[in-house]
């Protein structure tokens, strides 16, 4: 009897075994992630930073760098890439990204801009000036490429460019902040010199 009962429970348990596979294998597969979750999934470890992650900061631009892999055109990804090594002090090698972000979409007003950052950080004055005014051919009333055209025609002595681009971003920049009255203080030494001319 007892040899019996074994039996009875031996056999029920591979039965509801067998029922439990059948179940797990019918159930419905996590698809794939998509490509955008799979950039939020990159940029929230990355933005998180080592301390606030339970993955390292890399795992994240791994992440980028597969999906640019498998899509070279994926300039949202590009973006991101170009942004990171930007933000790390990486100036050249953010340029290389933005550039590829143009290639793929020559509108991409963060891209100039950015780009035209990363070339003042690294003295390419000149091509710091046609990344900003790229940005404002596409949104003329951008205010970090207006603030940063106007530095940078303000440093080659173009006190008359210098001067409209800072008006212009005073005209555009509606916050009130020190950087406007740092521009202001730009914009009367300006005229200054110039009426003195």
């Amino acid at each position: 009897m007892r040899e019996m009962r074994k039996s009875y429970v031996i056999g029920l348990l591979m039965l509801l075994s067998s029922m439990l596979i059948v179940l797990f294998l019918l159930l419905p597969k996590h698809p794939p992630l998509t490509e955008d979750l799979r950039l939020k999934q990159a940029v929230n470890i990355v933005s998180s930073g080592p301390m606030n992650s339970m993955e390292s900061p890399m795992v994240g631009i791994g992440i980028l760098k597969d999906l640019v892999e498998e899509n070279p055109s994926n300039d949202k990804a590009l973006f991101q890439l170009g942004k990171f090594a930007h933000q790390s002090g990486q100036y050249d090698k953010a340029i290389e990204w933005f550039n590829k972000v143009l290639a793929v979409n020559s509108n991409h007003l963060p891209s100039w801009v950015l780009k035209g950052e990363s070339e003042l950080n690294t003295g390419k004055t000149s091509e710091a000036l046609q990344s900003f005014e790229s940005a404002l051919r596409i949104d003329s009333t951008e205010t970090n490429a207006l603030f940063y055209a106007g530095r940078v025609y303000e440093f080659e002595g173009n006190l008359a460019m210098a001067n409209a681009r800072y008006k212009q971003f005073l005209r555009n920049n509606k916050e009130e902040s020190e950087i406007n009255d740092s521009v202001k203080v730009f914009v009367k030494r300006i005229d200054t010199k110039l009426n003195n001319k």
